[in-house]
């Protein structure tokens, strides 16, 4: 999707270093902590 809409691609490494907050957002389904860390590693 991050492709199809212009950017050059997603940085796995964000989720790796960050990855306590990740599940955190997963199991407290946080939304705005998902998108803060899907958005840190959009590739422009």
């Amino acid at each position: 999707m991050a492709l199809h809409v212009g950017y050059k691609g997603f940085n796995w490494n964000v989720f790796d270093k960050r990855f306590d907050e990740y599940i955190r957002s997963i199991q407290k389904l946080n939304g705005e902590l998902m998108v803060m860390l899907h958005r840190d590693a959009l590739v422009q």
